[in-house]
């Protein structure tokens, strides 16, 4: 590679092996536990009126969602195998281009649905969406463990206004989220690309997902 050339961009695949979600289960079926527990020493008038009671009815509506979400996420990693991701050098005004590699093959049985978001995350319980572009790969003739090539555009002069302060704070999340449908576990995968697209220090210097002016045509097909 040529020293003057800038590197490409590679990161790993964030998403667990279902850790989270089963830590979850874990949690609504120990709370289970012990909400039965303690209302087995109650009297039936004090068990009735126990705010107790609603814990079991919790636990049994959600903990099945997290262990299901928890045994999906850890078979779609052993099948599939950790994703990584390397991007191009963004230019500005041009799509953000690259490539996803996966350890072991996707049967996809539909197009690949790679999707870039910005989120804006601190001091709120949900975060807030400024700005998403999403792009369709078909899957014919397209080897996950080669490589699946993308191209996603940058902002639009729409969606520019009133969001651009905003995207230069330090508290937004960048992620590239990679989906397609298969005939046994659907494949996903998720990058954390805020380090490539937040690295913008230089006031003279314009991000990626800043247009230009003049306006840029799509170089998508």
């Amino acid at each position: 590679m040529d020293e003057d050339e800038t590197p490409r961009f590679i990161a790993t695949d964030v998403n667990d092996e279902g850790g989270v979600a089963m830590r979850a289960a874990s949690a609504c079926a120990l709370a289970m536990a012990a909400a039965i527990w303690v209302l087995a020493g109650m009297t039936p008038e004090a068990r009735h009126e126990s705010i107790l009671m609603l814990i079991p009815a919790i636990g049994a509506a959600i903990g099945p969602f997290f262990l299901i979400s928890g045994v999906r996420a850890g078979l779609r990693l052993r099948r599939y195998g950790r994703s990584t991701i390397e991007i191009e050098p963004p230019v500005q005004g041009a799509p953000l281009r690259g490539i996803i590699r996966t350890e072991r093959p996707v049967d996809a049985v539909g197009r690949y649905r790679i999707r870039l978001c910005c989120e804006d995350v601190q001091g709120r319980t949900v975060s807030t969406t400024l700005f998403k572009s999403t792009c369709h790969v078909p899957h014919v003739r397209v080897e996950s463990t080669v490589g699946i090539p993308f191209a996603i555009d940058p902002m639009n002069a729409e969606e520019h206004e009133g969001t651009v302060d905003r995207l230069f704070t330090a508290r937004v999340h960048w992620r590239i989220e990679v989906t397609a449908m298969t005939e046994f576990i659907g494949y996903s995968a998720a990058f954390d690309i805020t380090d490539l697209l937040s690295a913008v220090d230089d006031s003279d210097e314009v991000a990626w997902w800043h247009q230009p002016e003049t306006g840029a045509t799509s170089l998508l097909p």
